[in-house]
């Protein structure tokens, strides 16, 4: 089975020309229709206002971009785009943790910030730190996830590890074959 190839059409939160690093900034589909975790949009838009940066921040169906107040201009937001059209551009993402995010960063090889909020997402942030592919923030503020932030578009190795982990698992054996070993048929 193969995931769908990124759309060719142009996007606006690419434009063409601009070297300013893309950061993405995710945290999930569900995130913003949780009211205590609601506040960490706009942390995070405060977080990148002033960094020479273009930032993609995704909120999910539950946040209307006008209850974000304002959006800096180096931001734009939008409610969903398929990550497979987002990481060809990444630089640097900002997420969670979730299972999903986290697995497709890393096979993308992009250097994440992971800010947790619960279930499994505070251990994939240890592993992710651990694994040298990223940094956690369990306590982010605005001054805490700008400098993570800085310190990931900044620090070579973050990057490096990151693709290393894209490597192996670009290296694994697909699901077609794992359902050929399942079944004996290899």
């Amino acid at each position: 089975m193969v995931e769908d190839a990124p759309s060719s059409a142009p996007a606006v939160w690419a434009p063409t020309g601009d070297p300013r690093p893309l950061v993405y900034i995710t945290f999930g589909t569900l995130a913003g229709g949780i009211a205590h975790i609601r506040s960490i949009y706009r942390t995070s838009l405060d977080a990148v206002a002033d960094l020479p940066v273009r930032v993609l921040l995704t909120t999910g169906r539950g946040v209307d971009a006008d209850a974000l107040g304002a959006i800096p201009a180096n931001v734009h937001v939008e409610a969903w785009i398929p990550q497979r059209d987002v990481w060809p551009h990444v630089a640097a993402l900002v997420c969670h943790g979730g299972s999903g995010t986290l697995l497709g960063g890393l096979a993308a090889g992009v250097p994440m910030v992971v800010v947790p909020f619960g279930a499994d997402q505070p251990h994939n942030a240890r592993l992710v730190t651990q694994a040298g592919a990223g940094l956690a923030v369990t306590k982010p503020d605005a001054s805490t996830l700008r400098a993570a932030i800085q310190r990931m578009l900044h620090t070579p190795e973050l990057r490096v590890q990151a693709r290393r982990i894209a490597d192996d698992i670009a290296a694994l054996p697909t699901i077609d074959d794992a359902v050929d070993v399942l079944l004996g048929m290899n």
